[in-house]
C-alpha cells in the first residue's frame, strides 16, 4: 500500500492535470488546502480515493505559507501503515511508477527519490532531450518512505516552524543522512520552479523576495532565522510552561 500527501493552494489548475495519474496509481492520497481554495476540493471529489483537508494551517502565526505545518497536519489523516509519498501537487508521475519502483526490492530504511524533468504541455509527456532540473534528488516534490523506520517516528514528522514552503522538506531529508537511494523514474514538473514558496499570488512573490533579500544581509549563523515563526512569548508572571 502507498498513501501520498500533498498540499495544493490555488494550484487546482495543475492539480486537474496530475490528480489522474497519482489517484490511478496510489491506493489513496491526502490532499491539503486553505478554506480560501474553493477549488480544490471540486477536482478531489471526483476520485474516489482522494480525501480533502482543509486547514488554516499555511497563515497560522503569521506564516506566509507554511507548508511543513500543514502537511504534518494531514499526515495525521493517513492510515500510516505502509509506504507513503510526500509529493508536489505540480508532479507528473509515468504511469508505471509503481512497478519501477516495485523492481527495486524496495526496503524499509531508505529514503526513496528521483529526478524531475521540465514540462511544458502535460500532454505529451517529458521531452527526449529534456534536461533533469537542478536540486535535491530526494527533495519534496518525491519523498517516498515507509512508516515502519525509525527515523519516521519522530512527532512532529515534519517541521513545522518554516514561514514559507521551503526547508520543511530538506529538514525531512536530512534525517535519513546517507541512506538513500535514487530511483530510475523520471517524474515531469509543471509550471516554473521555485517562485510560490510564499504561496501562488504576486503577494507571496513580494513577501518570497523580502525574505530571501534578508536572507543574502544575514550572517551565516542566523542566515535562515527569520524565515521560522518565533516561539511564543514567555511570560515571566505566568511561570514555566
Amino acid at each position: 500500500m502507498i498513501e501520498g500527501l500533498c498540499a495544493c493552494v490555488d494550484y487546482a489548475d495543475m492539480l486537474r492535470l496530475t490528480l489522474p495519474r497519482w489517484s490511478a496509481t496510489l491506493d489513496r492520497i491526502v490532499v491539503i488546502t486553505a478554506p480560501s481554495d474553493r477549488q480544490t476540493p471540486q477536482v478531489v471529489a471526483g476520485y474516489p480515493n482522494a480525501a480533502i483537508h482543509v486547514t488554516e494551517a499555511f497563515y497560522a502565526h503569521g506564516a506566509s505559507f507554511n507548508k511543513g505545518a500543514a502537511m504534518e497536519e494531514g499526515r495525521r489523516l493517513l492510515a500510516w501503515t505502509d509506504w507513503v509519498l510526500l509529493l508536489d501537487v505540480d508532479i507528473l508521475p509515468p504511469l508505471n511508477w509503481v512497478g519501477q519502483f516495485g523492481a527495486s526490492a524496495p526496503q524499509p530504511g531508505w529514503l526513496y527519490g528521483c529526478s524531475r524533468y521540465q514540462v511544458d504541455d502535460a500532454g505529451r509527456g517529458i521531452p527526449a532531450d529534456s534536461q533533469r532540473m537542478p536540486g535535491s534528488r530526494w527533495a519534496g516534490y518525491f519523498q517516498l518512505f515507509h512508516t515502519s523506520d525509525p527515523r519516521a517516528q519522530r512527532d512532529p514528522l515534519l517541521t513545522t516552524t518554516w514561514r514559507h514552503a521551503g526547508g520543511y522538506d530538506s529538514d525531512f531529508e536530512r534525517l535519513w543522512g546517507d541512506r538513500k537511494i535514487h530511483l530510475p523514474i523520471r517524474l515531469g514538473h509543471l509550471g516554473r520552479r521555485g517562485v510560490n514558496w510564499c504561496g501562488r499570488s504576486e503577494r507571496g512573490r513580494r513577501q518570497l523576495r523580502q525574505l530571501l533579500d534578508l536572507r543574502h544581509n544575514q550572517p551565516a549563523a542566523r542566515r535562515h532565522a527569520h524565515e521560522h515563526i518565533p516561539p511564543p512569548a514567555h511570560h515571566p508572571e505566568m511561570g514555566p510552561t
